[in-house]
């Protein structure tokens, strides 16, 4: 079959939206533990992160603490949830 005799069409097919949720509480905690980018982003919306101990599932993550002010941070040595529990 040639590309000639394919027809193509584009299809948007959003499989999911991730937006970060806008109100929420948290209490106190020692430790912090971010597993993404918009989660950091969505904390820092409301928390500072300054001063507090973070830690990060990944290096995009440990990037995403830095920019939103985070002075304390910790990155798993391999991107897993279940890395970060042995952390």
């Amino acid at each position: 079959v040639s590309s000639h005799d394919i027809a193509s069409k584009i299809i948007n097919l959003p499989v999911y939206d991730n937006l970060p949720k806008l109100h929420f509480e948290i209490e106190p905690a020692e430790l912090y533990i971010f597993t993404s980018p918009l989660n950091v982003q969505a904390f820092a919306a409301t928390y500072t992160l300054q001063h507090k101990k973070c830690l990060a599932i990944g290096e995009s993550t440990a990037k995403e603490l830095k920019a939103a002010g985070a002075t304390i941070i910790y990155k798993s040595e391999i991107p897993s949830e279940e890395m970060l529990v042995k952390k």
